[in-house]
């Protein structure tokens, strides 16, 4: 048997994800005892005597590491121009929610202890946050010492949670890859330099398209914010996007997604993600973006061949603008869509993520 030499990223608390030419594997455990799920879904549990140099594996065969549950989404891209703002539900049809599907389908076997450890802080977090406001019962019901207390402890351990409970996630790079994927973040910075970001939670089907520039679909729009800090519970160190939608984080590490709801963590390997970058004109009504490329003016009520309607009294023009959209699901149940109003730096995204693809070969 030759030696054998494999990089290891620590994630701290017990849990790895060991790199090899072979794929990803994950471990976890505790001194004496150790369970590794490996590149080829074989499981290996590790049972040892600290100190002796004793052990004992178990070792099962090949399982499938990901969840069978599949979510069929009807999220189709947009390649007509749309309207901005959603104003009279009664002027559209075939409305469809673009939100990812139950996070519960997104926790991956070796992922399973992390996001326990994730969804753990977030409880204790939001159970600390409900201590605070106790003090208030104090001078309420005869100046009981004992809501102060309780509030005190709530401020106290969530003070104790934000600064010494942090999960460790620490990288090791080999040289490509660490330049491979900085690149990529970097990207991602550039886009977060746009003069507006948003979030599609939902789009529809316009049923009089001359009430509406002409335009067959309105989308509603949220904004969207794009950071490079990880949140309060993880330490890492490296920077990586994080996006902040309505309802869940999305947390872009290297090898893995990571989807945090209010209350639920989840997981999904980057191989299993797609990223789908295109461009198309969008009438602008609300502001005028700052670097956007103009394409066209576009009357409100148009006639059929493109000019104004004479029987609709201040009809005026809007511009159209050629905006950026980003596309993030996945066979489990993510589904999330991006506006950006600078187009060119969302397709320069583009090709920087084909390049992080390719070379960490997912």
């Amino acid at each position: 048997m030759g030696f054998r030499f494999r990089k290891s990223i620590n994630l701290g608390n017990g849990f790895r994800v060991n790199l090899s030419k072979s794929g990803f594997g994950y471990s976890w455990g505790i001194p004496g005892y150790r369970n590794t799920i490996t590149s080829k879904g074989r499981n290996r549990k590790t049972y040892s005597i600290p100190g002796t140099g004793l052990s004992f594996v178990e070792e099962s065969g090949s399982r499938n590491r990901h969840s069978t549950n599949t979510y069929n989404s009807t999220n189709n891209s947009i390649r007509k121009t749309e309207s901005g703002t959603l104003y009279d539900a009664n002027d559209y049809s075939a409305m469809e929610n673009i939100e990812s599907s139950d996070i519960k389908k997104m926790q991956p076997v070796e992922y399973k202890k992390i996001l326990n450890q994730i969804t753990l802080r977030i409880l204790l977090n939001k159970l600390t946050t409900l201590m605070l406001p106790i003090f208030l019962l104090y001078f309420v019901y005869e100046k009981n010492i004992l809501f102060l207390i309780v509030s005190g402890c709530g401020l106290l351990f969530k003070i104790i949670l934000h600064i010494f409970c942090k999960i460790k996630v620490f990288y090791d790079f080999e040289d490509d890859y660490e330049d491979s994927f900085r690149e990529y973040v970097n990207a991602w910075k550039d886009l977060s330099k746009s003069h507006k970001i948003f979030q599609i939670p939902l789009k529809a089907s316009i049923q009089n398209s001359k009430n509406m520039y002409g335009a067959k679909q309105a989308l509603e729009r949220i904004h969207l914010s794009i950071r490079f800090k990880a949140p309060w519970y993880l330490k890492t160190n490296i920077n990586i996007p994080v996006l902040y939608f309505k309802k869940n984080t999305i947390i872009l590490f290297p090898e893995k997604v990571l989807i945090i709801g209010k209350i639920k963590a989840g997981a999904i390997n980057q191989k299993d993600v797609e990223f789908d970058f295109f461009e198309n004109g969008f009438v602008e009504s609300d502001f005028k973006p700052k670097d956007s490329e103009f394409i066209q003016y576009q009357w409100i009520h148009p006639n059929k061949n493109g000019g104004p309607d004479r029987r609709f009294k201040n009809n005026r023009q809007l511009p159209v603008y050629n905006y950026g959209f980003i596309d993030i699901s996945s066979n489990n149940g993510l589904n999330q869509r991006i506006m950006v109003t600078n187009n060119k730096i969302c397709m320069r995204l583009s090709e920087f993520y084909k390049d992080y693809k390719k070379a960490f070969s997912f």
